[in-house]
């Protein structure tokens, strides 16, 4: 078979000169493709963590056209060298008297050339303007809540990112906001930022009831702030927080005919199903299903109203790297660890380590590199999942520049 291969590719030279061979499968080059910028979205998810770790500015910069090249040229030359030419290359110069040829001797040569040539092209958006941002600094809308805790994401994860603070109302008219800060838990009589105490009493059980028990009044108000956010957040997940949609009259048809008359509402509420799950029932008035909606339900005296405040995504994106900074991610406690609901066998919301290998995603930073372990850290990789999520979920058509491209050729 080797003959008719040289003979085929040495017309291809004397005709053409020089044949093109294709490039990889296309399935190759897609599957290289994906791999890639899968890496890159993830390396860049952990650099912008890492930037809010230390207080620098984030950058996002969006794919928006991956193109890409190769061809291999393949080519043979034939040289055919005979008499005297021959006897020289063959044997080396011969004495002036001794030259002699001979007709029918002959020597074939093939010379093979091949080269290979590869191109690639990333077109980089740079988010950098009024409508990406108008999005990634305004609070998480309840569209979006319905968006993500129904998304088949576990839903203790999503609302430790997305819940800023719980605001409590009480029936006296004040109100106290506890923040959702580990890094903020003191103890009166310990004058560290973070008092083991306090996670201690949240393990007994000891803020139970809310403002009904010392720890929620007098000289204790203020103590252990994270704790107490804790415990209304884990309330908020035993009882079923969700969202509901569902249709209003739409107040601009009254003024415009061409407007729909229905529009839809999402509200949050208390879902009886995943409250059964906890062994709970929903507080009265707060069930989702109901004609009543929104979160105003008859607590236990002398609270009269808990509302959640939400994050931005551009905080959520600070509150992982405070958690980095601090080192705090530990006293975050995932009560669905080890359950159905949160099924990746990993207790820790936030897993990065310092100068490791074998990283699933990776940022170097002014000497220190930064490290997602390809093992064990399942709620990172979902938490990575969340924050592409929100990424996108601000970047609009309008948000991509026009004119405003970068390109890279490697």
């Amino acid at each position: 078979m080797a003959v008719p291969i040289r003979v085929a590719l040495t017309g291809c030279l004397l005709i053409l000169g020089g044949c093109t061979i294709a490039d990889v499968p296309y399935t190759e080059r897609n599957m290289s493709i994906n791999i890639r910028s899968a890496n890159a979205r993830d390396d860049s998810v952990l650099l912008n963590i890492v930037r809010a770790s230390r207080f620098e500015p984030m950058n996002f910069v969006t794919l928006s056209k991956y193109s890409g090249g190769g061809t291999m040229t393949g080519s043979f030359g034939y040289t055919s060298n005979q008499g005297v030419l021959y006897d020289i290359l063959a044997h080396g110069p011969a004495a002036a008297a001794g030259w002699q040829t001979v007709g029918s001797s002959a020597k074939n040569v093939f010379n093979p050339g091949i080269n290979a040539n590869q191109s690639a092209n990333y077109d980089l958006a740079p988010l950098e303007n009024r409508e990406f941002y108008g999005g990634f600094l305004t609070a998480i809308d309840p569209a979006t809540i319905d968006l993500l805790v129904n998304a088949g994401l576990p839903r203790e994860l999503v609302l430790h990112a997305i819940v800023k603070a719980a605001r409590v109302e009480l029936t006296d008219g004040s109100e106290h906001i506890f923040e959702n800060d580990p890094a903020d838990d003191r103890w009166q009589a310990d004058p560290s930022p973070i008092s083991e105490h306090c996670a201690d009493l949240q393990s007994e059980n000891k803020f139970k009831p809310a403002f009904l028990s010392d720890l929620w009044t007098g000289v204790h108000l203020h103590d252990c702030n994270y704790q107490k956010f804790a415990y209304f957040l884990q309330a908020a997940l035993v009882y079923g927080l969700t969202t509901e949609t569902h249709s209003v009259p739409n107040p601009d048809a009254k003024t415009d005919k061409t407007a729909p008359k229905t529009m839809l509402k999402v509200d949050l509420c208390y879902d009886p199903g995943i409250a059964e799950q906890y062994d709970r029932r929903p507080i009265p008035g707060t069930a989702c299903g109901k004609k009543v909606h929104g979160l105003k339900p008859s607590y236990p005296a002398p609270l009269k109203r808990l509302i959640p405040v939400m994050r931005s995504p551009y905080d959520v994106y600070q509150y992982f790297g405070h958690l980095l900074a601090t080192n705090t991610a530990r006293r975050v406690v995932l009560i669905d660890a080890d359950t159905p609901r949160l099924p990746t066998n990993d207790r820790s919301i936030l897993t990065v380590h310092k100068n490791e290998g074998d990283c699933f995603a990776w940022a170097q930073v002014e000497g220190d590199m930064y490290c997602v372990p390809r093992s064990g850290a399942a709620n990172t990789k979902t938490i990575f999942v969340l924050l592409n999520t929100l990424v996108n979920l601000s970047t609009t058509r309008s948000s991509l520049p026009v004119t405003q491209t970068f390109i890279a050729a490697p």
